[in-house]
């Protein structure tokens, strides 16, 4: 059966799931209290319309969909579905280019999501190059990643475009989503071009985490190149006019005389007035620095 209808089939009969998320500061929640990502999902009373034309009584459903899909995975799975986490490969496969879980998430029943991540689903199966996870940054979906977060997933796969989840949601300007995934990726990760999440920030325009990027110790080369480009994030930083990023790299030690695969330092990609003087105020302030340096 094609998994989006199965999924989608098993929920026209029951009221939308309405998640009820308990808001606390992203340092501090507890993700091991699964009532904080849910209410009670799982049991909705049966809902129906008064029909005065019908001839006998309606039999009403008696599971609400994720207990009819728990009671599907426990019966295919027998005795391996009580060991948590099985190595059930009849949830990975694909339909119309779609794992059920792919068509949970697109239907929005989250509920089923969390089950089929349960059950042991991959979640780092593609679907048009990227991950759930992928996903959920792209939407600004931050319950799937609290959801994905509590089953301990890593963040750590590659779309298509060779970018980390992370990374993804820097570009789309999603900064609640970016903020659950600095917490919980490795946010030194590098892309597969050799990007690093401050050539992303420098890009993209976010100050909070392209100084958080470069004051924290998380082993980010502030100077690092991309291939075959060989830019570094000060170079995009000036390319995208983000003075106050071009700022804040200057400040942290970046190195204004990069060369990339054009010859190009960032200072030749100052073109107007303004940021030429950002780089002239951090060669002025250096200098200073030396002479001070040198006369003790």
């Amino acid at each position: 059966q094609n998994s989006e209808d199965a999924v989608q089939h098993n929920s026209e009969s029951q009221p939308e799931t309405n998640y009820l998320v308990i808001e606390s500061d992203i340092e501090t929640e507890s993700e091991t209290q699964r009532d904080g990502l849910f209410g009670d999902y799982g049991f909705y009373p049966p809902t129906f319309e008064f029909n005065p034309n019908a001839t006998q009584k309606a039999t009403l459903p008696k599971y609400a969909p994720r207990e009819e899909i728990r009671r599907c995975i426990i019966q295919k799975l027998g005795p391996a579905a009580w060991d948590y986490h099985p190595k059930a490969e009849f949830l990975n496969q694909k339909f119309n280019n779609k794992t059920l879980l792919h068509s949970s998430v697109k239907a929005g029943k989250l509920d089923i999501t969390d089950l089929l991540l349960d059950y042991g689903t991959d979640p780092d199966i593609e679907e048009d190059g990227q991950t759930i996870a992928h996903r959920a940054a792209t939407e600004n979906n931050k319950l799937l990643i609290r959801i994905l977060r509590y089953d301990k997933y890593k963040f750590s796969s590659y779309n298509s475009l060779g970018e980390t989840p992370l990374m993804v949601a820097i570009a789309y300007g999603h900064e609640e989503v970016a903020s659950y995934l600095w917490i919980s990726s490795n946010v030194a990760q590098m892309a597969k071009d050799n990007s690093t999440v401050l050539h992303y920030a420098a890009k993209h325009g976010n100050n909070t985490l392209a100084r958080a990027a470069c004051e924290r110790k998380i082993n980010i080369n502030i100077n690092q190149t991309t291939k075959p480009g060989n830019y570094a994030a000060l170079h995009l930083a000036t390319m995208y006019r983000q003075d106050h990023i071009v700022n804040i790299l200057l400040e942290h030690g970046a190195y204004p005389d990069i060369t990339d695969v054009n010859g190009n330092t960032p200072r030749d990609y100052a073109f107007d007035e303004q940021r030429r003087n950002i780089f002239e105020d951090w060669d002025y302030i250096r200098g200073r620095k030396r002479k001070t340096s040198d006369s003790e």
